[in-house]
């Protein structure tokens, strides 16, 4: 970590581990020690850190401000290296055979205990990045990881911080004691999907190049995993296919954006749309698509904004909900509860309307933020083709955001939204 509290922190523990372990008895760190030990751990001539570009290498900070205390390497250490260990040497990562990762879950099942320590994290796959005190650091997901930091694992731990990756100035939050659903809501970002009409542009071993045939969401795109989605008479050039496709964030050498497909089909023919005029938002169904009785679940909209024009005169309506998340607490959201084949982790539905959309959003919050009406989305799959199939997991709150874009209303005589909110058990 770059920041002043990191350093301030760590600088803290240590002065209290080493007055523990090494100073007389009774002895007091107080506020002008530990800001005199920052003081000096900024000044590189005197402490060796350097004020240079730091590599993005979190627990780097501790290394060092251990070292200008003048931290040593325990026998402790040296005779009880880290359980699980595939090297006796610090920095290397544990338990990589095993490739066990830490979850997001595993945390929260874990937070509030204050006895919690180093055996409850013990069999993940982490790296050991202390220099003197034992630091472990978990890779969580893109945007978190994971520190527990200590003399040893025969003691417990001076801190168990959940960090964020993005926002390393913010102050982290351990899990024995601080608000981690909290710091979780404000940290996360969401997981970013998106789904189009295109074409398959180039087919390579591990990847295929799509190109897109939907006007707002143009460009060319290297999607991972389509190999295993798709037939391989079907990878052809040309071929038209849906792709939905989450947001790795990143780009190759040549600047073509990365992604890894979820869903990807050929598309034979364009669909026919229904000589309707919708005078309301219409109601949305979910179809069950492994059910035998094929049972519709419908819902409503809350928040929607219709105009429709007939024979020159035009009439709008308007209708404001609440949050999706409040809505949900209020117990005014639609229930789905979702049936269990053979221990599915998500079941598929089909969603339609009277006339579909032509752009659907639909946003995903865990159960556990119902009511939190500022919590960040989990995950935000926007769709501008509409899709066959929706994947749903249970103990999730779902809105779909459906658009009936305004320059389609002189061919069809109505243009709206209308948000659908769906909480399943």
């Amino acid at each position: 970590m770059r920041s002043g509290w990191k350093i301030t922190a760590l600088l803290m523990t240590m002065l209290l581990a080493l007055s523990a372990c090494a100073g007389p008895a009774g002895t007091a760190v107080t506020t002008e020690d530990i800001a005199k030990k920052e003081q000096e751990a900024k000044q590189p001539k005197e402490t060796g850190i350097s004020k240079g570009p730091e590599a993005p290498d979190h627990g780097r900070a501790e290394e060092k401000a251990a070292e200008s205390l003048g931290a040593r390497e325990t026998d402790y250490d040296k005779e009880n290296p880290p359980k699980n260990s595939e090297s006796q040497g610090r920095g290397e990562v544990r338990n990589a055979s095993e490739e066990k990762k830490l979850t997001l879950e595993k945390i929260l099942e874990m937070s509030g205990k204050e006895d919690a320590g180093w055996a409850d994290f013990q069999d993940y796959a982490s790296q050991d990045i202390g220099s003197g005190l034992m630091i472990w650091r978990y890779e969580v997901d893109q945007d978190f990881a994971f520190l527990i930091g200590g003399v040893g694992v025969d003691k417990p731990p001076m801190y168990m911080y959940l960090v964020s990756q993005a926002d390393q100035e913010s102050q982290p939050v351990d899990i024995r004691t601080g608000d981690v659903e909290g710091y979780i809501r404000e940290h996360r970002t969401p997981v970013s999907y998106t789904g189009i009409k295109g074409h398959i542009k180039e087919v390579h071993e591990d990847y295929v190049l799509i190109s897109s045939d939907t006007d707002d969401f143009p460009g060319v795109f290297r999607v991972s995993g389509v190999h295993e989605l798709a037939e391989p008479e079907e990878l052809k050039g040309g071929t038209s296919v849906f792709v939905l496709m989450e947001d790795l964030r990143e780009k190759d050498d040549s600047g073509v954006p990365g992604y890894k497909a979820a869903q990807c089909y050929p598309l034979s023919e364009e669909r026919a749309e229904a000589d309707l005029l919708l005078t309301d938002a219409p109601e949305l169904a979910l179809t069950d698509v492994l059910s035998s009785s094929n049972s519709r679940f419908t819902v409503s909209p809350g928040n929607y904004s219709w105009d429709v024009e007939e024979n020159g005169i035009g009439n709008g309506i308007v209708a404001c909900g609440a949050n999706p998340l409040e809505e949900a607490r209020m117990k005014a959201a639609a229930k789905l509860k979702l049936p269990r084949y053979n221990r599915l982790d998500s079941v598929g539905y089909t969603f339609s309307t009277e006339i579909m959309p032509d752009r659907l959003t639909v946003r995903c919050w865990p159960a556990r933020d119902i009511g939190e009406s500022g919590a960040q989305a989990e995950r935000i799959t926007t769709y501008y083709y509409m899709p066959f199939i929706l994947e749903l997991e249970p103990g999730k709150v779902y809105e779909f955001d459906a658009e009936w874009r305004k320059e389609n209303m002189g061919r069809r005589g109505f243009s709206g939204s209308a948000s659908y909110v769906v909480v399943t058990e």
